[in-house]
């Protein structure tokens, strides 16, 4: 089950306390801070196995599941939604671009 984030409350980001917790908390707080913005926020993806590729993403929302912080997010090279990692995604950065928040189709 995927808990969401609710970012008009403040709470203590639980999985990101181990090692690398600095690196990934920024990642975490730049996507807090696109989703809050609507802002399109750009990252490295690495999935295990392949190489890194850049992406560019509309952030909808933070969900903490088992051990690690996952984004749901729109990607603009694949054209659909998708989630991220939080892990696996590094050089955060929020891009210029506003976004409009689309429906997640649960489906």
């Amino acid at each position: 089950m995927l808990f969401p984030y609710k970012p008009e409350r403040k709470c203590r980001a639980p999985g990101l306390e181990r090692g690398g917790a600095s690196a990934k908390l920024s990642v975490f707080a730049l996507a807090r801070e696109a989703i809050t913005r609507s802002r399109v926020l750009g990252f490295i993806y690495t999935k295990p196995g392949e190489a890194p590729q850049e992406r560019e993403a509309e952030p909808h929302t933070l969900a903490f599941k088992g051990m690690g912080w996952y984004l749901l997010a729109h990607c603009r090279r694949q054209k659909d939604f998708r989630i991220f990692k939080l892990s696996r995604m590094s050089r955060a950065n929020i891009l210029p671009q506003y976004f409009t928040t689309r429906q997640v189709d649960p489906n």
